[in-house]
This record gives structure tokens, C-alpha cells and sequence, in this order.
């Protein structure tokens, strides 16, 4: 069975609209849907590891696969500007949606 693309597009400008954030890389600015993550430390083979703050869904664009593991990225949401650091990138079966994991830049 194929990927239906199109609707697959619609869902997830229906995420963004329903869960809306605004983020800035550089001079470039794009929409995206905010996840909640987790906020803490998780325990892991050699001690603690941090856990992510805040997951971010966007459409796969020019300007959004310029953003790399390390990227800082500054979220607008829900009236509150806080900025970011990428610490891992998936992607999509259709290639249309990226996933930006990505949590303080203090830690």
C-alpha cells in the first residue's frame, strides 16, 4: 500500500495549527508543533543522561534541513521565548515531517 503524501501533509498542518510555536534559525523563521518532553535526567549505561525538553514537528523545507544535531533554535509558544539546542533529528517515512528533539542549551 502507498503512502497517501497528501493527507499525510494535511495531518500534520493540522498539528501545527493545533499545537502552534515559532521557530527562528538564524534570519530564518518557520512554523512547527511543540511536543512536551521531559524535563530531568534519565538513568543510563554509564551514569545519568539528560533528557530532552521539547520535541518540535515541521514540514521538511529548504530552511529546515539546514538545521543539524547542535543547531540553537529559538521557540516562540504560547507567548514565552525560549531558546533550544538540537540534540537529535528524525525524520518522516514520506520524508515531509521532521522531528527536532532538543532541550536546554545549559545542559
Amino acid at each position: 500500500m502507498a503512502l497517501d503524501t497528501a493527507r499525510l501533509a494535511t495531518e500534520l498542518d493540522s498539528i501545527i495549527a493545533d499545537l502552534p510555536a515559532t521557530v527562528t534559525f538564524g534570519s530564518s523563521t518557520f512554523s512547527a508543533a511543540v511536543t512536551q518532553g521531559t524535563v530531568g535526567s534519565d538513568i543510563a549505561e554509564g551514569g545519568f543522561m539528560p533528557s530532552r525538553d521539547i520535541g518540535l514537528h515541521v514540514k521538511s523545507t529548504t530552511t529546515t534541513r539546514a538545521v543539524k544535531v547542535g543547531s540553537k533554535l529559538q521557540v516562540l509558544s504560547v507567548g514565552i521565548t525560549k531558546t533550544y539546542r538540537v540534540i537529535s533529528i528524525e525524520r518522516s517515512q514520506d520524508g515531509q515531517e521532521l522531528i527536532f528533539s532538543c532541550q536546554s542549551p545549559r545542559r
